[in-house]
Order: structure tokens, then C-alpha cells, then sequence
């Protein structure tokens, strides 16, 4: 799992460009979408110019998460800008949910692989000098029995040593981390919103921006139940995977190990 997953500046400039809402000539897909709507002709130069580059940014993007181990949240065969999307790509919109993400959800995906990236290096940076990586790893286990996850963790101190499931497993981790943290955000704006009302009723600004961002957080919530939702399903792929790999190879040391028959 590594974070060196962005090949020049130039990749960088790009995927700034393209994901940052805001400024001339950026384009996000809500943007596109609604040109689309109102117009069937074909967009203007600027837009097609745009899908064009974002489309290019995103093949890249795919070719860098599989590169990492990480498997691209949809498939090369949809339509691009992606919409009418099928049920069974619901992670899609998860992406699409998030202000940042714009035309390419690959190249937001990527960026989300290489923080968790960086999420790993400091987990290690924290624990290794203090002795304590085992207490890590018995914290990754908890989360998951939290959220009724199955299957035993085992974590090795180099990442790069391990295998692209127990990677997967720490990106899991990531996201369930995330998911924590939102879940304590809301309750805490609840707590608060609950004190407010009680102390000045129902009625005023302050009531009104809580309200907004306990709904705001409830959805992101929402939203992000199919992120983790498609990476447990990624992960029991790839169990299932390693299984016949070693099934595989079980087969394979046996039958070379046979004993040759007399004749």
C-alpha cells in the first residue's frame, strides 16, 4: 500500500483543477448535469473540452488504484460523466455526494486511498517506537467487532510486507474510523442542539444552524454506509480470493509431490 501513487505535478495540477468547486472554467458534475438538462444540444466547447480532461484524469486515476491494490469503485464500461447509474455501483454516489469530488470520482477515490495511505504511515510512526504496534492492532479489532465485521486481524509493522487483503483491512479501518467520528460530530451538535432548546425554545438563528447541521451530518452518515458497505463486499471478495489461491496452490504442491507409479 503506497502513497506514490501520483505520477507528476502536472497530475496533481490537474486534479485540483478539476475537483475544486468554484473559479472560472471548473466543472463539477452537478454543473454538467444541469447543462445537460436544460440543453440537448451538444455542450459548449469549454464543457466538452473539460469532460474530455476530467475522463483522462480518471483512466489515470483507475491505472493508479489498481496499481495500489485498491479496486476502482465502478467499472470502465459506464457511460462518462457517470449518471443513471445501476444499484449495484450504489458507492457512486457516495463519491458524488462529497463537494469535492466533481466529474472525477476515481480521482477522488485516489486521493481517499492515499490518505488512508498516510493514515497507516502515522498509526505506525506512533505505535513501532513505543513497543505498543500489538495494541494497534487489537484496537483495529475492537472497531471491527463494533461494527460486526467477521474475521480475525493480523497486522505486520511493515506495510509492504503485507498481503493486499490485510491492506484492505486498514483502509477499512480508515473508513470505520471516519465513520466514528462523524457518528460522535452528531451527537455532540444533537446534545447541543437538545440544551439550546431547552434554554431558548424552538425559534432562532442558532436554532436553525443546528438544525441544518445535524441534517447535514445524518446524511453524510447515510451516504457513507454504502462506502463502507462496498468495502466490506471488496473484502470478502478478496478472502474468497486468497482462499482459492492457496486451495490452488495446495493442489499444485500435492500433485508434483505424488509419488511416481510403478511400471
Amino acid at each position: 500500500m503506497s502513497s506514490a501513487i501520483i505520477n507528476s505535478q502536472d497530475y496533481l495540477a490537474n486534479m485540483m483543477f478539476l475537483t475544486q468547486k468554484g473559479g472560472a472554467g471548473r466543472s463539477t458534475y452537478s454543473e454538467f448535469a444541469e447543462l445537460s438538462r436544460q440543453s440537448p444540444i451538444t455542450p459548449p466547447p469549454d464543457h466538452t473540452a473539460n469532460i474530455a480532461r476530467a475522463r483522462e484524469l480518471d483512466e489515470r486515476s483507475r491505472k493508479a488504484l489498481l496499481d495500489a491494490g485498491c479496486p476502482p469503485c465502478c467499472p470502465p464500461d459506464l457511460d462518462f460523466p457517470l449518471r443513471n447509474i445501476p444499484e449495484k455501483y450504489e458507492v457512486i454516489s457516495y463519491w458524488q455526494s462529497l463537494p469535492e469530488t466533481g466529474l472525477v470520482v476515481l480521482t477522488a477515490q485516489l486521493s481517499d486511498w492515499t490518505n488512508s495511505c498516510d493514515f497507516q504511515k502515522r498509526n505506525r510512526r506512533y505505535y513501532i517506537p513505543r513497543g505498543t504496534f500489538p495494541k494497534f492492532v487489537d484496537r483495529v479489532r475492537d472497531r471491527r467487532r463494533r461494527h460486526g465485521l467477521e474475521g480475525d486481524v493480523y497486522l505486520l509493522p511493515d506495510p509492504e510486507q503485507q498481503s493486499r487483503l490485510q491492506n484492505w483491512i486498514e483502509f477499512q479501518n480508515y473508513h470505520l474510523d471516519l465513520h466514528e467520528d462523524e457518528e460522535r460530530k452528531i451527537k455532540d451538535e444533537t446534545d447541543e442542539l437538545d440544551t439550546t432548546r431547552k434554554r431558548i425554545g424552538n425559534l432562532g438563528e442558532t436554532i436553525s444552524i443546528l438544525e441544518g447541521s445535524v441534517k447535514y451530518g445524518k446524511k453524510k452518515l447515510e451516504e457513507h454506509r454504502k462506502m463502507l458497505y462496498w468495502i466490506e463486499q471488496q473484502r470478502k471478495e478478496m478472502v474468497a480470493e486468497q482462499a482459492a489461491s492457496i486451495h490452488t496452490t495446495e493442489d499444485y504442491d500435492r500433485s508434483t509431490n505424488m509419488p511416481t507409479p510403478l511400471s
